[in-house]
This record gives structure tokens, sequence and C-alpha cells, in this order.
């Protein structure tokens, strides 16, 4: 009895790619891909950078960070940081820019206390264009006097729509001085103004930027990614040394306590998780 094979034939398209074949609604032509709507939405936002826990210690007579300042003259920008303080006074200075060192000259810019605001609220103020022709200072008042040991975050914008500032991620302060920020600073300063005076407590998480970061309200990053509205990130979580290292990657360091007859106070509190 004979046997006879018979072959069998498969479609063209089994054996050959076919270019022309209609694409699957659902095949994004990647494999493995599902091409389901979780698969092409924009990238999960960064969760905030894992920092060692540290913070540099202000005593309120002599302590003081010298940072570039970054911001002299400029039309907008965001300064914003973490602090904690032991004492609130009428003169307590978290970040500014000044003519020299604390004790030196003058300050043209602050984000803390100060005398002339009557509340001794946390204020924002710069001496600058008073609008009638000459100059005097001009603040942007929270309201707000700081709780003492209790870390807080505060930011500060401004721009040509205005001043604002925030704390804890709420609108708490506005302005309508819409002028930039003013020329001629030297130095910038944590914790301390070219006038002498001085902060009382820890300072962590700095980041100056280039753009008006917060128009609402926000939740406050515990840690800050670079981008490409950074200046400077000074986490202060270095826990040694002299230097406030920038890690946005510009190279802007700050020198902890600038006169070497100081020590420098690294503390082992920052802004909880």
């Amino acid at each position: 009895m004979n046997t006879h094979w018979t072959p069998l034939l498969l479609p063209i398209c089994v054996l050959l790619s076919c270019g022309d074949r209609e694409a699957d609604p659902g095949d994004s032509g990647s494999p493995g891909d599902s091409g389901s709507p979780e698969d092409s939405g924009s990238p999960p936002e960064k969760p905030d950078p894992k920092l060692a826990c540290w913070s540099v210690h202000f005593d309120g007579f002599k302590d003081h960070i010298a940072v570039p300042t970054l911001v002299d003259g400029q039309a907008q920008g965001t300064v914003e940081l973490w602090f904690s303080a032991e004492d609130w006074g009428p003169n307590a200075s978290l970040w500014s820019l000044g003519d020299g060192l604390p004790g030196v000259t003058f300050t043209n810019a602050m984000l803390g206390s100060h005398e002339l605001v009557s509340t001794q609220a946390l204020a924002f103020g710069t001496f600058d264009d008073d609008g009638a022709g000459g100059v005097d200072w001009r603040w942007t008042d929270s309201g707000f006097v700081p709780p003492l040991g209790v870390w807080t975050h505060v930011a500060a914008t401004w721009s040509d729509q205005g001043r604002a500032l925030f704390v804890d991620g709420s609108l708490v302060g506005q302005a309508a001085t819409t002028s930039a920020l003013p020329v001629g600073a030297v130095v910038g300063l944590l914790g301390a103004t070219a006038w002498g005076h001085h902060f009382a407590g820890h300072i962590a998480r700095v980041r100056i930027s280039s753009s008006v970061r917060h128009t609402e309200g926000f939740t406050p990053a515990r840690g800050y990614w670079p981008d490409a509205d950074t200046l400077a990130i000074w986490h202060l979580d270095e826990g040694k040394g002299t230097t406030a290292a920038d890690a946005s990657g510009q190279g802007h360091d700050g020198s902890i306590n600038e006169r070497p007859a100081n020590e420098t106070t690294w503390a082992a509190t920052c802004p909880p998780d």
C-alpha cells in the first residue's frame, strides 16, 4: 500500500513578515508593551531625594554661611528653605543679600524678621524704589511668627506679578511690589545679614531658583532635584566640614562660618519625612 505525503500549505503572511498588515489598535509596536494608558502618560514625578538627617546650627551671635548672591538684580525668582528656630526676635535673618560679611556694611534684601516689621513676623524685604522717587524698605509680611523648635518651610517669590510668602506650603503674605531685586550685593548669607543680625536655630534644605516656583498652595519637598531653573541647592546634610556643597551641579558651594575662629556646628536634626 502506497502512502502519499501531502504538504501543509500556510498563508504566506505567516511565513513572511507582512509590512502592510493592519496594526492592532492596542499594539504599540514594542515587545511586551500593552499600550495601556498607564504606559503612555507622563513619567511619574521623582520622589524627594534621600538625604542624611543633618542641618547646620546657628548660635544667633556670629554663625553664618557665605554663599554666592545668584539672584542679585533678578526680575524673578524663589528662595526657599527649612528652619527650626531656637529664638525669634525682631532681627532673625534666614537669608540675605548684602555688601559684605556680617557687621561690615549694608543689606539690601532679606528673608526673616526685622524691627521695621512691628509684628516680628516672618517677612521678605528689599531696599529699593519706593514708588515716590526714592528708596526705602518694602516688605511682604506673612503675619506668621514661627513657633520655636518646630521645623518650618518658607518660600519667598518675586516677579512682575508681585511678591508672595508661603509657610509650610500655604500662602500667608502678598505684596504688589513688582520690581526686580536690588543690584549691588556682593555676598549672600544664610543665618545672618551684613548688618550683623543673626538667626538662632537650624537651617537645612535651601534652594535658590530663577523662576517663580509657587503660585498656590503646595506640599514642601524634603529635598530637591536640580532642573533648568535651579541656581543652587544647599541641602546642608554633609554632617562635617566647613563647606555647604551645592547639589545643583553648578559649583555654587557656600562657606560655613567664614571667619576661621568659628567652629561649624552640625546637628543630627532635619525636617521630618
